[in-house]
């Protein structure tokens, strides 16, 4: 459709029962079914789609708090004795998704796991506004930059003040292992936070 010369038809179909022209014509595109109803076609369709494609996105984090208060999230573990895991992701990371949805979502489904840990999430490329442990403003990049995680998906299991427990989890490796470290860090974490 694109390069065409206005007016020119970029699809046409015909058969019994309808004859179906599709041409550019003045930024839009037209459509007549044969019976002289002319339906448009305009921007308000990408725009919709865009619209709907970006609403998923923001839900993909459904079920895990992104980052946005540490010394709030430090002062709730230490009372409640748990650990913070921090999920550190990027945009388009199949790999992430797959830890969401595999792992960290059934963590926080179950109330056993639950009870142990506080899930914040942190997009390593994000300028997403945060504070950190010490509660100085920052953003997420900024954040990751910090702690050097460089790629995605990282798990860090954080104390209350910000200190590392346990080493990180990176990458996603395999499967069949995978609910295995992640647990091994948690659990790690929580020994030396507790004692």
């Amino acid at each position: 459709m694109f390069g065409l010369p206005k007016g020119q038809p970029a699809f046409a179909r015909s058969d019994d029962q309808a004859r179906i022209h599709v041409s550019w014509v003045k930024g839009r595109v037209m459509r007549t079914d044969g019976r002289g109803g002319q339906r448009t076609a305009t921007l308000r369709a990408l725009i919709l789609a865009c619209t709907i494609a970006l609403t998923a996105a923001a839900h993909a984090t459904d079920g895990i708090t992104p980052a946005r208060d540490f010394p709030a999230d430090g002062r709730e573990a230490r009372e409640t004795q748990r650990v913070i895991v921090v999920f550190f992701t990027t945009a388009g990371c199949l790999w992430c998704e797959r830890v969401r949805a595999e792992y960290l979502k059934p963590l926080l489904a179950n109330p056993d796991d639950s009870a142990r840990i506080i899930v914040r999430e942190i997009d390593i490329d994000g300028r997403d506004a945060l504070a950190d442990f010490a509660g100085a403003a920052t953003t997420h990049a900024s954040f990751a930059s910090r702690y050097e995680v460089r790629f995605a998906p990282t798990v860090l299991v954080l104390g209350p003040g910000g200190e590392q427990l346990a080493p990180p989890l990176v990458g996603f490796g395999t499967a069949d292992y995978y609910g295995y470290y992640l647990g091994e860090r948690i659990d790690a974490g929580l020994a030396k936070f507790r004692r």
